[in-house]
């Protein structure tokens, strides 16, 4: 009678062991994947786009002489709404490797050099939102994406408070409400 409970037990032992081996096995995978995660960067994760192959040295030489020269001046101008989402849209589509056709992109507010809006890819069921500025008389996208914005990249530009009033502390890990 013994030798029967002894192989009854044997099945439940053998599945319990295993089932135990799995969750440690996705538990050890969690924890390498955390660790191959990309750090994110302690700079403001702003687009630049400067094409290098069609500029020289002498014509980056005169452009930093002219924007000296032009300091005492204001350097953005005037752009229309629609120059605006042309140029922002030529922003994502190089930063994504997307056909400027592609873009979809809304301008929500404007406020002197900053802007706030959404955008979106033919073909992809949902967009992001994403905060624009103009620095040194350049547009640049300051961030896009669909999570709460991190500071940094706000006070890099010193952003509007009352365009981005919330942002991610990345550092104490908790939402501020900027003032």
């Amino acid at each position: 009678m013994k030798e029967n409970n002894n192989k009854n037990i044997f099945p439940l032992v053998l599945i319990v062991g295993v089932i135990l081996i799995l969750v440690g096995g996705a538990y050890w995978y969690s924890q390498q994947m955390k660790k191959l995660e990309p750090e994110k960067p302690a700079e403001p994760s702003g687009v630049r786009i400067i094409d290098a192959s069609e500029s020289t040295e002498e014509e980056a030489i005169v452009d930093e002489e002219m924007v000296e020269e032009e300091d005492t001046e204001e350097v953005s101008e005037e752009i229309t709404e629609d120059e605006l989402v042309t140029i922002l849209s030529q922003l994502f589509a190089d930063k994504y490797e997307k056909d400027l056709s592609e873009v979809n992109l809304s301008i929500d507010e404007i406020q002197g050099s900053y802007v706030s809006g959404g955008v979106s890819f033919e073909g992809e069921i949902s967009g992001a939102y994403f905060y624009a500025a103009e620095v040194g008389g350049e547009w640049s996208i300051v961030f896009d994406g669909n999570g709460t914005t991190p500071c940094d990249v706000l006070e890099a530009v010193d952003f509007p408070v009352d365009m981005a009033p919330e942002c991610w502390d990345e550092i104490n890990m908790e939402l501020v409400v900027r003032e």
